[in-house]
C-alpha cells in the first residue's frame, strides 16, 4: 500500500474523500488527514508519505507554500491539488513544482479514482525502472569483472606488443594508448596435478 496524507482546511470535505474514496481498492492507504500546511509538513517528515492531496486555501501555510516546502526536499513526490475553481488559477502556479494532477471541487469519484489509478500506474513504472536499472547496474559490474579478466588472461597467452592491444581493450583496463610505464603484481596458483614444466615464459 501506499501512504497517503490528506491536507484541506474543511473537515467535511477531508471526511467526505475518506469514505467515498476506495482507497484499498486503489493501492493507497490514508496515514493522516490534515487543516493547515504546517501540520501536513510535520506528519510528512514522521511518516514520509508517497501521495499528499493538498487544497490551495489554508490557514498557516496555504498549499502553494505547502507545495515549495516539500518539493525542496523531496521533489520526488507525488502531489494532487484538490481545489476549488475560484482558487484554480492560483494552482497553475504549482506545475512549476513538478505537480501535474488536479481535480476540483466537487468531484466525482470517478474523477477522483480516475487521477489516483493514474499516479498509480505512474509509480509503478517509476518503480520498475528502478529495479530495471538497478538489476543492469549489478549486472555491468559483474559484465565488466569478467571481461577485465578475460581480458587478463587473453593478453597473457596472446602475448600482443604494446602497439597492437586495441583501444577498447585498454580503455576496461582504465589504461591510455600512450601509457609508457605500468606496474603490475601476478601471482600464479598451479593446481597440483600440473607441473613447473607446464608453464609457460610471459614477457
Amino acid at each position: 500500500m501506499y501512504k497517503v496524507i490528506v491536507a484541506d482546511d474543511e473537515p467535511a470535505i477531508r471526511q467526505g474523500l475518506l469514505k467515498i474514496v476506495d482507497w484499498e481498492a486503489l493501492g493507497f492507504s490514508v496515514v493522516g488527514d490534515v487543516s493547515n500546511g504546517i501540520k501536513t509538513v510535520a506528519l510528512h517528515q514522521e511518516l514520509s508519505p508517497e501521495l499528499i492531496v493538498i487544497d490551495i486555501r489554508m490557514p498557516k501555510m496555504d498549499g502553494l507554500e505547502l507545495i515549495k516546502a516539500i518539493n525542496k526536499e523531496f521533489p520526488s513526490i507525488y502531489i494532487i491539488i484538490h481545489s476549488g475553481y475560484n482558487h484554480f488559477d492560483n494552482a497553475r502556479e504549482a506545475i512549476r513544482y513538478g505537480v501535474k494532477h488536479f481535480f476540483l471541487k466537487p468531484s466525482t469519484v470517478q474523477e477522483i479514482e480516475s487521477v489516483f489509478s493514474e499516479i498509480i500506474q505512474e509509480i509503478e513504472a517509476e518503480e520498475k525502472q528502478k529495479t530495471l536499472l538497478s538489476r543492469y547496474t549489478s549486472q555491468l559490474k559483474e559484465y565488466l569483472s569478467y571481461t577485465k579478466d578475460a581480458l587478463i588472461r587473453e593478453l597473457l597467452v596472446t602475448g600482443y606488443s604494446s602497439n597492437k592491444i586495441p583501444l577498447e581493450k585498454l580503455e576496461l583496463l582504465n589504461l591510455r594508448k600512450d601509457t609508457t610505464i605500468m606496474v603490475a603484481s601476478l601471482s600464479l596458483i598451479r593446481p597440483p596435478y600440473l607441473t613447473a614444466s607446464k608453464e609457460r615464459e610471459w614477457q
